[in-house]
């Protein structure tokens, strides 16, 4: 005796009936990739900004040896 099996939903040569589990499964896909991105983008920003302020602090070490002489040089003469 032979019976007939009942295909699968997702085997459904059918392109126009998307099954409700493959939406939802695309929808938390986007979701994990957009939370991925603003993981990254604020890791980003916090890293850019943080060595935003130690190139600030760095030009001002340098400013100020540059006008006071420091680092080994001659205290305020400089020869241009």
């Amino acid at each position: 005796c032979v019976t007939a099996q009942r295909p699968s939903p997702f085997s459904d040569p059918n392109p126009k009936v998307i099954p409700t589990r493959a939406k939802g499964g695309v929808r938390m896909l986007l979701l994990v990739l957009l939370a991925v991105l603003a993981l990254v983008a604020f890791g980003v920003g916090f890293v850019v900004h943080w060595l935003f302020i130690v190139a600030i602090v760095l030009a001002l070490i340098w400013l100020i040896s540059l006008f006071t002489g420091g680092f080994g040089g001659r205290a305020g003469a400089r020869r241009w």
